[in-house]
């Protein structure tokens, strides 16, 4: 990617593990590079799960075992806090958190601003109508050329004309493409 403020949105991040972890990626990797920043949008729905993330504290499930070989990564930006985890100051100050209901809320002030949207194990759960609906929306965020994420389990249900289907080592994800939105698809 030839950007050098990489902008990032967790679409419902929940108590903002995916968040914290994509910015810390982003600490490692994108500011590795000379003159790159990035910014990480973490919203949700519920103002409630959020409140971790504000605080910066985590609990000891926060981060499982399923990824434990990200733990050494992480290492260097959480501290342990009894049975909690204390996130980083500088980690935080790249996250902006907003509570936000992707199927209603006013998101014109992010058209087309997002390089990378992260939106996993939610769509699955929700009618039809509503995830076209969610998903016309999303995609007027991600930047022509941007990339929108799933869960492994979304995936194959996503048809979209301004989508298309990506694969990389075995990982799927969809690349917008500069046209407009004729008529989309979810199986």
């Amino acid at each position: 990617m030839q950007v050098k403020n990489l902008q990032i949105w967790s679409a419902a991040s929940s108590t903002g593990e995916e968040a914290v972890s994509i910015a810390i990626l982003a600490e490692k990797q994108w500011l590795a590079m000379n003159d790159r920043t990035y910014f990480v949008l973490a919203t949700d729905i519920n103002p409630n799960v959020l409140k971790s993330l504000e605080k910066g504290i985590f609990k000891p499930n926060s981060y499982r075992v399923d990824g434990s070989s990200y733990h050494p990564l992480m290492s260097e930006f959480i501290r342990t806090q009894g049975r909690l985890f204390s996130l980083n100051e500088n980690i935080l100050k790249n996250i902006e958190i907003c509570q936000l209901n992707l199927y209603m809320d006013d998101m014109s002030a992010w058209q087309g601003r997002f390089h990378l949207v992260f939106l996993r194990n939610m769509l699955v759960y929700i009618p039809l109508d509503i995830r076209n609906r969610i998903l016309d929306r999303l995609i007027k965020n991600i930047i022509d050329g941007g990339y929108l994420f799933l869960s492994s389990s979304e995936t194959p249900l996503i048809s979209h004309p301004n989508l298309k289907l990506i694969e990389q080592s075995g990982i799927y994800f969809f690349q917008k493409s500069g046209l407009k939105i004729k008529k989309r698809v979810f199986h």
